[in-house]
C-alpha cells in the first residue's frame, strides 16, 4: 500500500468512480483513505463503499501511524489522546462496525494498555464477518465469550493470538484443542510471551 500526497489526492476526486474503486482505491494505505474522505462527499462516499467491501483489515500500520509523531492523522476531525484517534480510526475502518465481508482481521493491542474498542465491539465485528479465514488478537485479552464466537466462524484457518493475557480462569486449552482439530493453525505471540510460553507452548504445538 502507499501513501498519497495533497495534490494526488485532488487530482483523484476528477477520476471515474470505477477506475478509483478498483485500481486505486486498493492500493492506498488507511491513512490515505482517512484523508481522502475529507477531501469531498464523492470520495467520502467512495471511501465508505470500499471499506464495506474490504477483504482484509490489519491495525497494525494505523497503530504506527497514530503513535508517531509524523504521521499524526486525525481520523476524527481533531485529535485528543492515543486512545480516542485509535477507536476513531477503528471505527472509521469498520464504518462504526458495520463491515462483513472480511476474510483476514488483524487486532494489534499494547500489554499495559486498554484496547482500542472494548471486547464487546470486537466480538461484534468477529461475529458479523462469519466468512473470517485468518484472525489475529495480538496483545489482547482473550475472554471466554469472545472466543465462544471464533470457534463458531466455519471457515476459520489461522489463528493468532497472545497466551499471557488469556484470563486465567477461561477454558482456553479445551476450546483451543477443539479448534485445531477443526483445522484451525493457532500460533502465540506478544511481548510477554517469554514469561508464560513455557506453561502455554504446547497449547500450540
Amino acid at each position: 500500500m502507499v501513501a498519497a500526497s495533497k495534490v494526488q489526492e485532488g487530482l483523484m476526486a476528477h477520476l471515474p468512480l470505477e477506475l478509483l474503486t478498483f485500481y486505486i482505491l486498493p492500493q492506498l494505505d488507511q491513512v490515505s483513505l482517512a484523508r481522502l474522505a475529507k477531501t469531498c462527499t464523492r470520495m467520502r462516499s467512495a471511501v465508505h463503499t470500499f471499506l464495506l467491501k474490504s477483504k482484509t483489515l490489519d491495525m497494525k500500520d494505523v497503530i504506527y501511524w497514530i503513535e508517531t509523531e509524523n504521521h499524526l492523522v486525525d481520523f476524527t476531525d481533531q485529535i485528543k489522546v492515543r486512545g480516542d484517534d485509535l477507536k476513531a480510526a477503528f471505527m472509521f475502518l469498520t464504518r462504526n462496525t458495520s463491515v462483513t465481508s472480511l476474510r483476514r482481521l488483524k487486532m494489534w493491542g499494547h500489554p499495559d494498555q486498554p484496547t482500542m474498542v472494548n471486547l464487546n465491539t470486537i466480538r461484534k465485528l468477529i461475529k458479523q464477518n462469519r466468512n473470517l479465514e485468518e484472525l489475529s488478537l495480538v496483545n489482547m485479552k482473550l475472554t471466554d465469550p469472545l472466543l465462544d464466537v471464533i470457534m463458531k466462524l466455519p471457515k476459520l484457518k489461522y489463528l493468532q493470538l497472545s497466551p499471557a493475557l488469556i484470563n486465567k480462569g477461561s477454558n482456553l486449552y479445551f476450546k483451543i484443542k477443539e479448534l485445531k482439530q477443526k483445522g484451525c493453525e493457532i500460533t502465540g505471540v506478544g511481548q510477554q510471551r517469554q514469561q508464560y510460553w513455557k506453561g502455554t507452548a504446547r497449547v500450540f504445538n
